[in-house]
């Protein structure tokens, strides 16, 4: 910092860090000159203060400050010099937002949780790894928010935690604990704890482990669990456990306030109770769980409001199971992606979604099937985004949704040897098309695309990429989509000219990127295609504008 700070008397902002280094005019003492500072302060470099009664020159006690941020970098020196340079800064009662970062102290002062703080409404402490307990914070009448991050000295939650006997944490709103190597039992004393919990978030505490009763929180909203030992839910709660022996087989699971769920990284998850009641759920996300092999049959997942449904890298995820076509009524978003072994919707099973909009599988190398009757299970589907699925031949029989908006078909070498059985013609809405030629065999595809008949007349914006053989676009299949605006050609390195027709003069955007052959004859004035193209407004070659 510049020498003599602390002669801005009448400072009453400070907006960047304040920085305490080694240097003369880093002294924490400067702060005791800005007598009338309030809003936001940051403090920086507090490892370098050596004489832990510096502190108290700051007074932060006679500033009213609003948000106080507290760090300390690198590995602690002086681990008991650091736990009285922080009960040195206890800060004004009238904060409302603390952050303690890299403190090296093995406890927190007594101030930290104290009820005179009643207007503390957001409290993060991160990466003090020489804490061994968390401290009392379930008495502090307005805290909302609490993160916890990285304090790896941490065994134990217990009732030191809640602060008393009386209920704690009345008014928290959202409660995370992340990065907590060592943590292995959370306990749960008495109840009325929690009432207002509407966030929950637990996220690598690979050591965890007993039931987190979910009950406890009556408000619960949204639940994320990253990297913990999750093997099962079980009635009212969460197992938290080392192998699946110590689970119970006739589970049950009803969480009626939660709206959002998401498991992730959780090696030993495998699936839900077979009476699983989720009436209030809307977000479901499950990724890189590879012991996840889906949801239960008979009762299935039981969420009638279930609007976004999101499965990634799940390995031993087959299928979704009969009983669950017809439970999700409200579903909008279906996302399906790096599942190996979905194979699909199988058993003649047809998806009943009424309300489904969009559609995306990507990279499950054995999905073979759609759904059945598409046009009649699933009426609303406007997006269907279909990549690397090779071994997915044609669409269901009946065709795709009269609705359909969207469709992007990439790195689907069967089914792209089969699209003039894909009944585009009939397709009145859709708008948007983008196909991809990669990881098709070269001798199975033709020269010229697209062929007659292939597409409606009423899309607008037409994709071409990846195509290895591709050396002319057929004007002639062109010529009839009177409305298609935007043309993008990309990466068909053969493709040598443009119809001689010309492109349709309603196009209004051309991209073409890696056909180098192509971009030679559209350069500007010069090239032979050139002519041909003058006319659209916009016109990108290798993303320059010509």
């Amino acid at each position: 910092m510049p020498p003599h700070m602390g002669k801005l008397k009448d400072l009453q902002t400070f907006g960047g860090e304040f920085v305490l280094s080694k240097d003369v005019g880093g002294n924490i003492d400067e702060l005791k000159g800005f007598q009338h500072l309030s809003g936001n302060l940051h403090i920086s470099g507090l490892q370098n203060i050596t004489r832990a009664e510096d502190a108290l020159e700051a007074k932060l006690r006679d500033k009213k400050l609003s948000e106080i941020r507290l760090k300390w970098e690198g590995d602690t020196i002086d681990s008991e010099n650091d736990s009285r340079v922080l009960g040195n800064l206890q800060p004004n009662t009238n904060l409302k937002v603390l952050a303690i970062q890299g403190y090296g102290g093995t406890k927190f002062p007594g101030w930290l949780g104290d009820e005179s703080f009643s207007n503390l409404v957001t409290l993060r402490l991160e990466t003090c790894g020489y804490c061994f307990s968390l401290p009392a914070l379930g008495q502090l009448p307005s805290l909302k928010r609490l993160e916890i991050d990285g304090l790896n000295g941490v065994e134990s939650v217990g009732s030191e935690f809640y602060g008393g006997i009386k209920p704690a944490f009345k008014s928290l709103e959202f409660l995370s604990f992340c990065s907590m190597r060592e943590w292995q039992e959370w306990c749960f004393p008495g109840g009325g704890h929690f009432p207002n919990l509407c966030e929950l978030s637990l996220g690598n505490c690979p050591k965890l482990t007993g039931k987190i009763p979910l009950d406890y929180f009556p408000r619960l909203e949204r639940l994320s669990l990253q990297n913990v030992k999750i093997v099962y839910f079980v009635g009212g709660g969460v197992l938290l456990a080392p192998n699946l022996w110590s689970v119970p087989e006739d589970l049950q699971i009803s969480l009626p306030s939660l709206q959002s769920l998401s498991i992730e990284g959780c090696k030993e998850f495998k699936s839900f109770p077979e009476e699983s009641k989720f009436p209030s759920l809307k977000n479901l996300k499950i990724k890189e769980c590879p012991e996840f092999v889906g949801f239960p049959h008979g009762g299935g997942l039981q969420a009638p409001n279930l609007k976004t449904m999101q499965i990634k890298e799940c390995n031993k995820f087959r299928s979704l199971p009969e009983e669950m076509h017809a439970s999700l009524p409200s579903l909008q978003c279906l996302s399906i992606e790096g599942c190996k072994e979905f194979v699909g919707f199988p058993h003649g099973g047809g998806l009943q979604a009424p309300n489904l909009k969009m559609m995306q599988i990507n990279e499950c190398n054995k999905f073979r099937s759609l759904p059945e009757e598409m046009q009649i299970s699933l009426p609303s589907l406007s997006s269907l985004y279909i990549w690397d699925s090779p071994e997915l031949e044609s669409f269901p029989e009946g065709g795709l949704p009269s609705k359909l908006r969207y469709l992007i078909i990439w790195c689907c070498k069967k089914l792209m040897a089969n699209r003039m059985r894909w009944g585009l013609q009939t397709l009145t809405s859709l708008k948007f098309l983008d196909v991809s030629f990669s990881g098709c065999e070269e001798e199975e595809i033709v020269e010229s695309f697209p062929e007659e008949g292939l597409l409606p007349i009423t899309l607008t914006s037409l994709g071409i990429s990846h195509h290895p053989n591709l050396k002319t676009i057929d004007g002639k299949a062109l010529r009839h989509i009177i409305s298609l605006e935007e043309l993008y050609i990309c990466y068909c390195p053969q493709l040598q000219s443009l119809p001689d027709e010309g492109l349709p003069t309603s196009l209004s955007f051309l991209h073409i990127t890696g056909s180098d052959l192509l971009t030679q004859r559209c350069q500007r004035d010069t090239g032979e295609d050139w002519p041909k193209i003058s006319h659209i407004p916009n016109v990108r070659i290798n993303d320059r504008k010509i």
